[in-house]
């Protein structure tokens, strides 16, 4: 049975968008008919009725939606029942998709069969709204996804810009509350959930003042802060001193806020950040003490802009105020200000001032130096003030200077102090190096002199027939030997005390002794040049021993004497007065005079008396011989003994010495006089000694001097000898060693340890006197540190010598 075609044609022809008729023919779903506008939209416009049967529907169907396709066919073919779906359809001449929206009814024919009439709705331009729509909702939720993801990495990107941050909080504003916190607040008692106000309440407490409380106050508020993010400003920072508790103390806190807006809520947020500056506080602190501790002030200027900012200043009158004229402002206005202002600067100081700190001078200055710098003068109440301006580049890129004044005041009074004492010294310098010429010269000729007399008189002596003519060269001789013996221990003597290496060593001493070898020194002197020598001690009260150190007492009593005597012409008169004071002064209870009617001193040369090297050159003297350190040496003595010396003197009228000493009686009295001492000397014959000594002269005269005393003398040459015989040598075979310092091959201390090393008796106990020209107190000290138990000093004095033995071999020990 065919279909009613027009009855059909007329209904598709009155759709909105048309409809289709399909029959089935076995598995076969067959398009009979189909209104215009759908075979214009499936693209089967120019197709007749036979190519329609032809078309087979589920190819032309998108195969993603074919399955929906057959289901609504089969639903009105099998089970005859109306249904719909949604399908991509293949256009036939453009090959494009068109979306339908198909209705399909069952229509049972008279015969049985049935036919499908679909009813269809092109429906592509919703679909490609709907799909713009899905897109357009897939990149907005890309969007804030991503927006998102921005917002979560830079809240976290700003946490790890505080890792060393006291804590962090997150307070959203239109919520009024705090959101979370990281870490420990500083009071302990904000937590997470409360308001501004409550958080106020916990911390206001930390404040150790009204102005901090209004300062957190003026910031941590809701509106403010709405206020300052509306108008473009995110962040803010404040500095202030937090009370934490009595063991902590203060605490500087930087609070930074920085605000965000929530792209999920769009509520504002605020996260603050605690920061302990403590440490950068006191260090910016100490900075700016030690800074103003240097400067007065300091400016940073702009050279070329003409601007200023005061950096710090002690000087407040000059940079108060803001703006023009202010710590901030025209530079060339300020300066004028200041210097136009301020008392005590001249006009033309002023007016060169200026210049110099003129900014084109400055550049000027600073185009080819790391640094500028002048000094100005000014008078602040009647004193003279000088100060230093340094100007450098701060930033040269961008014309910005650090001018840093600093008052050098003080500074420039101690480099004129030290420049006067420099100045001084070199000629002090100069003076000494004059002094010591002199000296040298004096020397040389002091010495030829004596050794001048002693060669000559040598050489006499040799050609002499005359035995009373050659004890005469001899004695003159003798004498010229102790005149250069004493030049040299004068030298030492003033090198020693100079170099502070001279100690005194105070024993008990008889008075009468010591006093009558002084006299007899000299009377030989005085004699000679017809000089009455007086000695007056009636005022003196110490008798028998005093205790004081008789060398050094002896050396000043001998210098002052001897210079009376030297400098007293013949005929003349010295006098030697010695007294116990009533009364102490400054501290010294003896005064020794020593006067002459000599030469005298000129008024000068009086003033340099006691300087060493010092000697008066006027003709009167010019032929005395003498080094010039008799006066310095027995000044630094008088001294070192705790007492004090002074002079006077006029030129040929004479001179008078005055010294203060403080002298201590002896506590015990001795038992035996000197006088009733015996002699040991006759005691030392018969001994045998070792002398170890490589000067052939030398070695010559000790063994004479002990061989006119009975005394048995071996004598090696150096220390390897010396040790080589006394190894031989049986067990006490000698008595003593009188041993050199200096010799070949092994000195004298080398030989004095490895004799006490030897595995023998008497190799610990036999006494090693030492021999040498080494005076001073440490070469004594090495010497017995060696193993030495005696110390001789060259040249050698006879007595000292057999004393020394005497002490040695018939002691005790």
């Amino acid at each position: 049975m065919e279909p009613d075609i027009n009855l059909l044609s007329g209904i598709n022809c009155n759709t909105v968008c048309g409809s289709a008729v399909y029959s089935r023919e076995g598995n076969r779903t067959i398009l009979i008919m189909a209104s215009p506008s759908i075979m214009k939209a499936a693209g089967y416009e120019n197709c007749t009725s036979g190519d329609l049967k032809k078309v087979n529907v589920s190819k032309t169907v998108y195969p993603d939606d074919l399955d929906k396709m057959r289901h609504m066919i089969d639903q009105a073919f099998i089970e005859e029942k109306s249904s719909d779906c949604i399908f991509r359809h293949i256009n036939y001449d453009t090959h494009k998709y068109v979306w339908f929206y198909a209705s399909c009814i069952p229509v049972k024919q008279k015969d049985g069969s049935i036919y499908a009439f679909c009813s269809f709705v092109d429906i592509t331009r919703q679909k490609n709204i709907e799909k713009e729509l899905i897109e357009n909702k897939r990149r907005g939720q890309e969007a804030v996804t991503k927006l998102n993801k921005l917002y979560d990495e830079e809240i976290m990107k700003f946490g790890r810009c505080y890792d060393d941050c006291i804590c962090i909080i997150r307070f959203d504003i239109q919520k009024n509350k705090i959101e979370w916190i990281e870490g420990e607040t500083l009071s302990g008692g904000i937590r997470q959930g409360m308001s501004l106000d409550e958080c106020y309440q916990k911390v206001e407490v930390l404040f150790g003042g009204e102005t901090g409380k209004r300062n957190f106050y003026n910031i941590f508020d809701c509106k403010r802060l709405i206020e300052m993010f509306n108008a473009g400003k995110r962040s803010k920072t404040l500095e202030l001193p937090i009370n934490i508790d009595e063991y902590t103390g203060t605490l500087w806190v930087r609070f930074t806020i920085n605000m965000k807006k929530n792209p999920y809520t769009n509520d504002i947020i605020v996260f603050v950040v605690e920061e302990d500056i403590t440490i950068e506080v006191l260090k910016r602190e100490a900075s700016k003490k030690l800074v103003c501790t240097e400067f007065l002030s300091v400016l940073c200027v702009d050279v070329v802009k003409n601007r200023y900012f005061c950096c710090f200043t002690v000087e407040p009158d000059m940079y108060m105020g803001r703006g023009k004229y202010g710590r901030n402002g025209d530079y060339n206005a300020t300066m004028r200000r200041i210097f136009y202002n301020i008392p005590g600067v001249s006009k033309d100081k002023r007016d060169k001032s200026l210049e110099n700190l003129d900014p084109n001078v400055i550049r000027d200055k600073l185009a080819n130096a790391s640094e500028y710098v002048f000094y100005y003068e000014r008078t602040v109440k009647g004193a003279d003030k000088r100060y230093k301006i340094s100007i450098r580049w701060l930033d040269k890129k961008n014309n910005i200077v650090v001018i840093a004044k600093k008052d050098v005041t003080d500074t420039v009074k101690e480099e004129q102090k030290k420049e006067k004492l420099l100045s001084n010294a070199l000629y002090d310098a100069k003076k000494a190096n004059q002094a010591k010429t002199v000296f040298l010269s004096n020397m040389s000729h002091d010495m030829r002199t004596p050794l001048n007399g002693v060669i000559g008189f040598t050489n006499l002596a040799i050609e002499s027939k005359s035995l009373e003519e050659k004890n005469e060269y001899l004695e003159k001789i003798k004498t010229s030997g102790e005149f250069l013996v004493q030049l040299i221990n004068d030298t030492l003597d003033l090198g020693k005390i100079e170099s502070h290496k001279m100690t005194l060593t105070y024993e008990d001493a008889d008075w009468d002794e010591l006093f009558k070898s002084v006299l007899n020194s000299v009377q030989a002197e005085a004699g000679r040049k017809n000089i009455e020598l007086v000695a007056d001690t009636s005022k003196w009260h110490y008798n028998g021993k005093i205790h004081v150190d008789s060398l050094r007492l002896k050396q000043i009593f001998l210098n002052l004497l001897s210079n009376a005597v030297k400098f007293t012409p013949e005929g003349g008169k010295v006098e030697f007065i010695l007294e116990c004071m009533n009364e102490n002064v400054r501290g010294c209870n003896c005064r020794i005079i020593v006067c002459d009617n000599g030469s005298g001193m000129n008024g000068d040369f009086a003033k340099h008396a006691f300087e060493p090297y010092s000697q008066d050159e006027t003709h009167a003297v010019t032929r005395i011989e003498g080094t010039g350190l008799g006066l310095s040496i027995v000044k630094n003595l008088v001294e070192m003994m705790g007492g004090f010396i002074e002079l006077e003197s006029q030129e040929n009228i004479g001179t008078q010495v005055i010294v203060y000493l403080p002298v201590k009686q002896s506590e015990t009295i001795s038992k035996e006089d000197s006088s009733s001492k015996k002699s040991n000397r006759e005691k030392l014959a018969g001994k045998n000694i070792l002398l170890c000594e490589d000067y052939p002269v030398n070695i010559e005269l000790i063994k004479l001097i002990l061989e006119h005393a009975h005394i048995s003398v071996t004598c090696a040459e150096d220390g390897r000898e010396g040790l080589k015989i006394f190894q031989s040598s049986s067990i006490w075979e000698f008595d003593a060693i009188l041993m050199d310092i200096c010799m070949p091959y092994m000195d004298g201390m080398e030989t004095t340890k490895a004799i006490r090393n030897l595995d023998r008796e008497d190799a610990k106990k036999i006494p090693v006197i030492a021999m040498t020209a080494n005076a001073y107190k440490e070469d004594k000290k090495k010497s017995f540190a060696a193993g030495m138990t005696a110390h001789l000093c060259k040249p050698i004095d006879v007595e000292q010598l057999f004393k020394t033995l005497e002490e040695q071999c018939l002691g005790d020990n």
